[in-house]
């Protein structure tokens, strides 16, 4: 496989999976407001809260990383690229100038260009709970409090043969 992200609007650059397999570019927009990450359910509303509607919402949304999404009343945060740590790890935090003790969501985009139609292993790991969309289709959800090294979890999808947005939505 390998994997395009969008960098322009109506342009999108291609970087192939790391040796070990992981993404290396993403977009990334956050933080969005949380609730208590550590204890899923309704306090927790980051996780259930679709901040990308205007932009289509979390199914149909496309984005670039000119765009910026808004929320609660006109707020709006911009995308940006990000690059992850080697293991493919994302550090919100340090890309967001974050508190640690402050709750967020936050969503990753990127595209997979699948030369062939194959079932294709994810492993996704989170610190706390994580929704992932391939396509638009839902195809993991984990509403758990957890560390971000305490495993991963794993989803099978079979992408077809052509580019694939993939979306994952942590909290």
């Amino acid at each position: 496989l390998s994997l395009s992200v969008a960098i322009l609007p109506a342009d999108w650059q291609s970087f192939p999976l790391r040796d070990n397999g992981t993404i290396s570019v993403w977009l990334v927009v956050g933080p969005f407001p949380n609730g208590k990450p550590l204890r899923p359910g309704a306090g927790c509303f980051g996780y259930f809260q679709d901040y990308l509607r205007s932009a289509g919402g979390e199914a149909r949304c496309l984005p670039s990383s000119a765009d910026a999404v808004t929320y609660e009343k006109g707020k709006q945060l911009p995308l940006r690229t990000a690059f992850s740590y080697d293991t493919g790890k994302i550090d919100y935090l340090e890309i967001f100038g974050v508190d640690r003790e402050q709750p967020g969501a936050a969503y990753a985009f990127c595209r997979i260009d699948a030369p062939e139609s194959r079932v294709v292993t994810f492993h996704v790991a989170s610190n706390d709970g994580v929704r992932v969309w391939l396509n638009g289709k839902l195809i993991h959800e984990h509403p758990v409090g957890r560390g971000i090294d305490s495993g991963a979890d794993r989803v099978l999808a079979p992408p077809p043969p052509r580019p694939n947005p993939l979306l994952v939505h942590v909290d």
